[in-house]
């Protein structure tokens, strides 16, 4: 009878783990000769909106940590003058 065989042995020599993994980390870490000016503009809009979202952290905390400092102190006084 007949058996199917999904992937025929061969004589020719399969990259083995080690050179797979050696050919990405080589491949990660290469410098690109002449980027693309596409991606050299989209890097830099990322970069502008990264730091735009970063003031707008600092600014969110600081408006919530004056604002949350006035709401307790209004709290504060209003229970204090009802007490009295």
């Amino acid at each position: 009878m007949h058996q199917h065989v999904a992937h025929p042995p061969t004589n020719e020599h399969s990259p083995g783990l080690i050179d797979n993994i050696s050919d990405t980390l080589l491949n990660a870490f290469s410098r690109v000769r002449k980027p693309d000016e596409r991606f050299l503009a989209m890097r830099e809009n990322v970069d502008k909106f990264e730091e735009g979202l970063t003031v707008a952290d600092r600014l969110y905390g600081r408006i919530r940590g004056r604002t949350s400092g006035e709401y307790i102190r209004n709290v504060l006084s209003s229970v204090s003058s009802e007490a009295e």
